[in-house]
């Protein structure tokens, strides 16, 4: 009698028998009814076909009952994908949600595909304390390197981007690199739909769920402003949940192995002729079983793991006996060439062809020559479509994690949630993840090379990441510190029908324990619930875990989002089949269809809606610091880039938010807002400040306390005088309500509330500019030069702080402040002669112990300036 597999219930059970009649054979969980049924208010399975359609068996989903049809994810993405890039080539659209999209992501790349731009302190090398002692170093990189503030962040992803914007280039698209690096990480993450597909579908084996959650996904407000902004979180999201679907494929292959081939009791005797403990002979039976079910072509691993468990007695409870077996053998029929047709070692082994007969003498004639038993390392000497593809998750997934650590939670709770099976079986679930463990040994290799080329230390950056957000938890401190109900509130406050996805999955639940109970042998899809809750369990983790940080950003619960979306598609998918069971007719059946399309259509629109027609009071809802004009500064930067005469830019706003040197594409000199002051970046000038260079060493970037000025926003005299001496800024970036000079300058571009003012060069304004100018004193406040001075000073820019400090003491000789931050700059210079001036001067108006005693921070802005 043939050897029969059956699927169950969702697993697999062995039959030596044929399936007796229809009637009486095993079913799915969905499909039509019987008048026995409809009679007791109640749907049965439906007699699964004997036919070959593993497919459907897979998936549990019935031509009849099935939501979706299977090319529908391939509808998802493409409109997925026309919707986010028609977004984001719209210049309205170009408004930053955060400062992080652009300087952990777009701007490093820039400074290292054409070596100049902004670069973080994520991004800064590392600096022994031998070389802090040097002088040159400022206040603020000190600063910065005591707080563990550097090399935070892998360069990995800049330098993918930073081939990207080069191979651009080379195409000849006239892009700014901005747009190019846009675009790419649209094209990437409308590709999440298509992952969530696949993990959905690994997770619980059901096409119409794993559809459902795509649609979702790709609907989601919050997932498709994440996907359209240059977010770390966004762009790796693709690529892990994709890697991760083969982490559970894996997870549900051993778990449905353990639970069907059981291979008898670990008992701790030897076998007397091999010398080999017992525990030893199961795992290498375990070992060959695996090799043989993957690759049926091995003859040696099937006659091994016969032989052994002939030997050791190790048979399944649902395999043929050792006897049965034997005379199954000898009444085993043969054909004309004496080839064995159906005898058990076929069962298992299916024929090869000549050539695989070949390969197979030749690994035999290998293990002969070897003094040890090679049987263990047969896996080892080929690799297989599918291995390759276990290899190469791993290692996108290690990459991942490589790049944001707090991804390992979720193969962590991924793990958790299907873990089931006995620790025994920790060893063979070990072989089995072999290659995926390969995959991610090698990410890390990868990632630890990156760290070691840019930054000269190995596996720097996840560690200095660890220490500065968990163990000295100085990201709340810096940044900001949220409340534990940040998260739900954003949640609530963003994500439209984010309650009504919460109410199906409690109505989920509510239906199974009030109406399923009642029929728990007639309806079991027990399991889709379970997988429900699994993702709610998820959810909830993630939500919770970035809750126990100090600080806190939305962007964060990326993930946590998808997996909220994965649970909210199982229970409605839950609550579709069951309704369709309860109700015995065609009617009640299409009404549940019905219900969940007009939830679908519910969902869409609304958050779609939500998406394309934001307006700016949306917009303050998600912007950092609610700044939601950064799209017209972006808008008139790309005007500049396309001006051959440009050789100095100042922008009225905040430089945190705008794609400067991405988008302007020109090495020339910044100078604009920066919270409540004005900085200046210009490598050109000569100032006190030790310049970085590229690896390639053409030009020089700046991180950001590379500042050349400083100019306080309650000092704007100062900056009009700077900005007419400083003949290289001839554009100007303003608001369109910002009085300015009337003269010099004329309007060329405007977009929204921003326009752009070039100066004209002509010799009569010349004139009349620099008569402003000389008319203009450096200021005009004691306490705002302070202020200035110190800031000046930690900056490394001496002489101008000196300048202020000494002007600020002209307009109120009293002030003690302005003598103590000069006492201190000449003692780190070490200037002893103006050290003892100003010390003497000081104590004409103030006692010596005062004059010596650390400065005090001038505070002009609340909540601005920390300790």
């Amino acid at each position: 009698m043939g050897r029969k597999r059956l699927r169950t219930n969702g697993h697999v059970v062995k039959s030596l028998t044929k399936p007796k009649a229809s009637s009486e054979t095993s079913s799915s969980y969905s499909g039509t009814k019987s008048t026995s049924e409809c009679q007791n208010g109640i749907s049965l399975q439906k007699e699964m076909p004997r036919n070959n359609d593993n497919r459907k068996h897979k998936t549990g989903d019935d031509n009849n009952t099935r939501l979706f049809p299977h090319w529908t994810i391939w509808i998802i993405f493409p409109v997925t994908l026309a919707i986010r890039l028609s977004y984001v080539l719209e210049p309205r659209n170009w408004w930053t949600l955060h400062p992080d999209e652009l300087y952990q992501t777009i701007e490093v790349a820039h400074t290292d595909a054409y070596g100049y731009g902004f670069r973080p302190y994520e991004y800064t090398e590392p600096l022994y304390p031998d070389a802090q002692e040097n002088s040159t170093l400022s206040e603020a990189r000190l600063q910065e390197l005591r707080l563990g503030m550097y090399s935070l962040r892998s360069f990995i992803l800049p330098k993918i981007l930073s081939m990207i914007m080069i191979i651009a280039d080379l195409c000849g698209i006239s892009w700014s690199p901005f747009l190019v690096i846009k675009v790419f990480h649209v094209m990437l993450t409308s590709t999440l739909p298509v992952s969530v597909f696949h993990l959905s579908k690994s997770i619980h084996s059901s096409r119409d769920v794993a559809t459902l959650s795509a649609i979702l996904v790709s609907s989601s407000l919050s997932l498709n402003i994440f996907g359209t902004h240059t977010f770390i979180n966004s762009f790796l999201a693709p690529l892990a949940l994709l890697s991760l679907a083969t982490f559970v494929k894996i997870i549900k292959k051993h778990s449905s192995y353990i639970h069907t081939e059981p291979i008898g009791r670990h008992q701790f005797a030897t076998d007397s002729k091999n010398q080999l403990p017992y525990f030893v002979q199961l795992f290498k039976s375990a070992l060959n079983r695996l090799w043989c079910t993957e690759n049926a072509n091995n003859v040696n691993a099937c006659e091994l793991e016969s032989e052994i468990s002939q030997k050791s007695g190790l048979n399944d409870e649902n395999t043929i006996s050792d006897t049965k077996m034997a005379e199954s053998n000898k009444a085993s029929d043969e054909d004309e060439n004496a080839n064995i047709i159906n005898s058990p070692k076929s069962m298992i082994c299916e024929q090869r062809n000549e050539s695989d007969f070949k390969e197979t003498t030749k690994r035999q004639s290998v293990h002969g020559l070897l003094p040890f038993d090679t049987e263990l390392f047969v896996p080892l000497l080929s690799i297989d479509k599918s291995q390759l593809t276990e290899l190469i998750c791993g290692a996108l997934l290690a990459l991942c994690i490589y790049i944001r650590i707090d991804l390992v939670l979720i193969p962590s709770l991924l793990f958790v949630v299907n873990w089931n099976f006995p620790c025994e079986e920790m060893s063979t679930l070990l072989q089995r993840f072999r290659w995926y463990l390969i995959g991610t040994t090698f990410g890390v290799l990868i990632g630890g090379a990156v760290d070691f080329v840019t930054y000269g230390v190995m596996f720097i950056s996840p560690m200095q990441w660890f220490k500065f957000n968990f163990l000295n938890d100085l990201a709340g401190e810096i940044f900001g510190v949220h409340s534990r109900q940040f998260y739900i509130s954003k949640l609530f406050q963003n994500e439209p029908l984010f309650i009504m996805c919460s109410v199906i999955t409690m109505l989920a639940f509510l239906s199974h324990l009030l109406i399923c109970k009642k029929w728990e042998e007639s309806v079991n899809n027990w399991t889709l619930l379970r997988a429900a809750y699994q993702n709610l369990f998820i959810f909830i983790t993630l939500t919770i875990a970035y809750s126990s940080n100090s600080h806190k950003e939305f962007r964060f619960l990326h993930n946590a989002i998808v997996f909220f979306y994965l649970s909210s598609s199982c229970a409605t998918v839950y609550l579709y089949q069951t309704f369709t069971r309860l109700f015995c007719n065609q009617n009640g059946r299409q009404y549940s269809i019905y219900s969940v399309y007009l939830f679908i259509l519910l969902f869409f629109s609304s958050h779609l809606h939500s998406f394309i027609t934001m307006s700016h009071a949306d917009k303050t809802k998600w912007t950092y610091a609610k700044n939601i004009d950064s799209q017209n500064d972006n808008t008139c930067l790309d005007f500049i880039r396309n001006q051959n005469d440009v050789t100095g830019v100042f922008l009225d706003s905040s430089l945190n938010m705008a794609g400067v040197y991405s988008i302007m594409h020109k090495d020339v000199p910044i100078f604009g807002l920066k919270i409540y002051e004005f900085m200046e970046y210009n490598n050109r000038k000569s100032n006190d400040v030790t310049r970085r260079m590229n690896s390639i060493g053409k030009k020089g970037y700046f991180d950001f306390t590379d500042v050349s000025e400083f100019i306080s926003i309650r000092n704007t005299p100062l900056l009009l005088k700077q900005l007419i001496n400083q003949r290289e800024y001839n554009y100007i970036i303003l608001k369109t309500k910002r009085e300015f000079v009337n003269i010099g300058y004329e309007e060329v571009f405007r977009a929204g509330n921003s326009k752009v003012l070039k100066r004209t060069y002509d010799e009569k304004s010349e004139l009349s500019l620099a008569e402003i100018s000389a008319d203009i004193m450096i200021g005009s406040n004691s306490t705002v030069l302070e202020y200035e001075g110190s800031w000046l000073k930690h900056f490394g820019l001496y002489a101008k702080a000196e300048k202020r400090l000494v002007f600020a003491n002209r307009l109120d000789p009293t002030r003690i402040g302005p003598f103590r931050v000069l006492l201190e700059m000449y003692k780190t210079l070490n200037q002893v002669i103006s050290y003892k001036n100003v010390l003497s001067a000081c104590m004409q108006v103030h006692t010596s112990e005062n004059c010596l005693r650390v400065s005090e921070p001038i505070v002009l802005h609340k909540n601005y300036y920390k300790d």
